[in-house]
């Protein structure tokens, strides 16, 4: 389970701007005035396990989220392949047989 977001426990600004990071803007907006318990509960599960409610780019944006001192550049191994895609399913169907 990821945990990022506690790493922030007592900073309720930082919290709600990882909100709008992740393309929850209008979550962030009713959480800004309630209770800081609220928040974090919130944000714990969000993170933990994401909603099925979200769209597929927050989906993304939450389960690609770390802190910025966590955060890293893409790595060659981290991009697909660009190439023939038929060749491969190919490849898979006779791995297969």
């Amino acid at each position: 389970m990821r945990d990022g977001p506690t790493l922030f426990a007592d900073d309720t600004p930082v919290k709600l701007q990882i909100l709008r990071g992740v393309e929850l803007k209008s979550e962030a907006s009713v959480y800004a005035d309630g209770k800081k318990s609220k928040l974090v509960d919130y944000m714990g599960k969000l993170f933990a396990e994401p909603f099925a409610t979200l769209t597929p780019s927050q989906h993304a944006a939450v389960t690609n989220w770390a802190p910025d001192m966590m955060a890293h550049a893409p790595n060659e191994e981290d991009i697909p392949e660009t190439g023939d895609q038929d060749e491969s399913a190919e490849n898979v169907a006779i791995a297969a047989e």
